[in-house]
């Protein structure tokens, strides 16, 4: 790092710096790209010998809520070339990258002499950003495809069908791995994304009033309304509307898209009927901000018959029980209603996928292997449920 740039500030994990005021800041230093997870570095220093010094904090034993850290210093600065290994280069571009991912990345530098994945992060220009380094012809090895356009870059032969390689690798195979929610995921049969890690977005209602089957249409929902108190509300919230255009009708607009074409289907009967849903919805939002439902709490609604839904991000055992504690002891998890698709939608948590361009696919399987095997998922700290069947 050059000595003359004085003027300095960490962001995004990158050290910028200028040579003199009003200049276009350059990038001095990348923790990361170190192996350092920039989200532990507590303070830092340029040394007037251009060197890096920072604190690294590493959690140690918890008790309760306390955790006790320890601390590292760290010490980055130049050297020559010649003397670090050369590795096989491969570049992960990610949206958004969790802490328990840049550590797996840290881990699988720190322990492959042949293998080094780089990440380019664009969280400060989004999708943008890397569609427009994609269209540009700097694609990526490896994508984090949370907020990316997956079936749009299955069609375009943009991203490596997963299932060849996962049948391939002798210590872990399909039958290890949670492979009916893959097959969910899959697109004509190819399995273009992974994941450690799953959730289900569903709408949990009391079955003693909904009853007991896996799957309603609108009408069915509204038949049911016509059961309870004349003043009750099927979400009971001022925002239903935004819940189920953020939770569902957002996360199935693909279905309506035909990729290969370039054309929607946004003008039939079924995406329509969504439509209708939504507007009732926000009629009955309206009314529950002057409602008197609106005074009680969710369980009272509940319990009154005021309410029928309650949304419920599943991401554990605990929100089980949690929604059968809020529907007395009888949750059914019916999700939203639709006519032809699942009420019920698997999100995958942290999806990973490789591109076509990486020019040696191998090397970037044995990272992406590394967050679908029983002691990474074991020992992550993230909510959600295992895609390995070991975790």
């Amino acid at each position: 790092i050059p000595q003359f740039i004085k003027d300095h500030n960490l962001n995004n994990g990158i050290i910028y710096g200028v040579r003199v005021p009003g200049e276009e800041p350059i990038e001095l230093l990348n923790w990361l790209s170190c192996d350092i997870n920039d989200s532990r570095i507590s303070s830092y220093a340029v040394m007037d010998n251009g060197h890096v010094i920072a604190l690294e904090s590493v959690a140690q034993a918890s008790e309760g809520y306390d955790t006790a850290y320890a601390y590292n210093l760290v010490s980055a600065g130049l050297v020559d070339r010649s003397s670090v290994p050369e590795k096989q280069e491969l570049t992960l571009a990610c949206l958004r990258l969790d802490n328990e991912i840049k550590d797996q990345i840290i881990r699988f530098n720190r322990s492959r002499d042949d293998i080094h994945v780089t990440v380019q992060n664009y969280t400060l220009t989004g999708m943008d950003g890397l569609r427009t380094d994609i269209e540009a012809g700097s694609v990526p090895d490896l994508i984090m495809t949370e907020g990316v356009p997956v079936e749009k870059y299955v069609q375009e032969g943009l991203l490596v069908d997963l299932w060849p390689l996962i049948d391939g690798d002798d210590a872990l195979n399909k039958h290890e791995l949670m492979s009916h929610l893959f097959e969910i995921v899959s697109i004509n049969d190819g399995l273009y994304e992974a994941a450690p890690f799953f959730s289900i977005i569903s709408a949990a209602a009391n079955s003693e009033i909904v009853g007991t089957k896996d799957n309603w249409t609108t009408d069915e929902l509204l038949t049911v309304m016509d059961t309870l108190a004349q003043e009750a509300t099927i979400f009971g919230s001022a925002n239903a509307s935004e819940i189920y255009l953020n939770n569902y009708l957002f996360r199935i607009l693909n279905t309506y898209i035909d990729w290969e074409q370039g054309t929607g289907h946004f003008a039939s009967d079924d995406f329509i009927q969504h439509l209708t849903f939504l507007s009732h919805l926000s009629e009955e939002s309206a009314k529950f901000e002057t409602s008197t439902a609106n005074n009680s709490s969710e369980f009272e609604r509940i319990y009154e018959k005021t309410q029928l839904l309650t949304e419920c991000y599943v991401d554990s055992l605990d929100q089980i029980k949690y929604a059968n504690a809020m529907h007395r002891s009888s949750a059914a998890f019916w999700g939203y209603p639709s006519n032809t698709l699942d009420n019920n939608l698997a999100e995958l948590i942290d999806p990973i996928a490789i591109t076509t361009s990486c020019a040696n696919t191998d090397a970037a399987w044995q990272y992406v292997r590394t967050v679908l095997t029983e002691d990474y998922q074991i020992s992550a700290e993230i909510s959600g449920f295992p895609t390995n069947k070991k975790a």
